[in-house]
């Protein structure tokens, strides 16, 4: 890949619409290549009097023209959220393919297993019950919690908005957390670097220290890296931006169906090679 063919990634974390913690990090190049950096960090962004933080999203991205652009927060709502049927059956009698599977998934790991909640196609989609499933350990808020349903609603209007303006743009999602672990543990780093990334009084330390690591196996320049490691809402930005460049170079876990696309899918790392690939 040359110089003028570099590709351009967008990682954008999201915070609540009135808050001035939206960051946009724009990456170039490739980790095959050994040339991927860090090339902007836009944070902070919120509305500035009339200018809504939307519009300054948008006006980044037409600015950069990424390729492809990653975002930490539910794209797809839950089964309940999206339905438009005019009556409710309930779970069980739902027709909802979506509920269906969830419910398909929740009976066949019930065995031996400590269900820790009940199903709930309200606030859980077909991606949370399957990782639970997986995983007993895993801790992912449901995506349309209290918390997460106004980043859900923000996420789906950003979509709307790139739409306006370039078609062919389809933001993806990622969990950075997990995304983290995965990357954590095939990089040899120690565990609690990726688990207390954003805990209080050594937080900042541990994200200085992935980032350390990440240059020294060539996986980052060290542009920007201050800037990265100073804020978490930067950090999440950047993890986002190299899941997009995984994603292009097809070192991501992708669904085994359309069904799956559809119910929304979140791109985890698949670095199966060789650690020095």
């Amino acid at each position: 890949m040359s110089l003028n063919t570099l590709q351009t990634y967008a990682g954008i974390h999201l915070s609540g619409p009135n808050a001035h913690k939206t960051s946009v990090v724009i990456m170039t190049g490739g980790l095959r290549e050994g040339n991927l950096k860090i090339t902007h960090v836009f944070d902070k962004i919120g509305a500035i009097g009339q200018i809504f933080s939307d519009e300054r999203l948008l006006d980044i991205l037409k600015a950069t023209l990424p390729r492809l652009g990653f975002v930490d927060a539910p794209l797809s709502e839950p089964p309940c959220v999206a339905c438009t049927r005019p009556t409710c059956p309930g779970i069980d009698g739902c027709e909802d393919l979506g509920v269906a599977n969830m419910q398909s998934i929740i009976s066949k790991s019930a065995k031996g297993k400590k269900r820790k909640r009940p199903i709930n196609p309200q606030t859980q989609r077909y991606w949370d019950v399957r990782q639970w499933a997986e995983s007993q350990t895993h801790l992912q808020e449901p995506s349309y919690s209290a918390n997460m349903a106004p980043l859900v609603v923000r996420a789906k209007t950003l979509q709307r908005r790139i739409n306006s303006w370039n078609v062919d743009f389809k933001l993806k999602e990622t969990l950075v957390s997990q995304n983290l672990r995965i990357i954590a543990d095939h990089l040899s780093m120690p565990s609690e670097w990726a688990q207390s990334y954003r805990a209080f009084g050594v937080g900042r330390d541990n994200r200085g220290k992935i980032l350390e690591h990440l240059y020294r196996e060539k996986w980052l320049a060290l542009n920007h890296l201050d800037d990265i490691a100073s804020s978490v809402e930067n950090f999440h930005a950047m993890i986002c931006a190299l899941t997009a460049c995984l994603f292009v170079e097809k070192r991501v876990l992708m669904p085994g169906s359309s069904f799956e696309l559809e119910q929304g899918w979140v791109y985890l790392p698949n670095l199966t090679e060789s650690k020095k690939d």
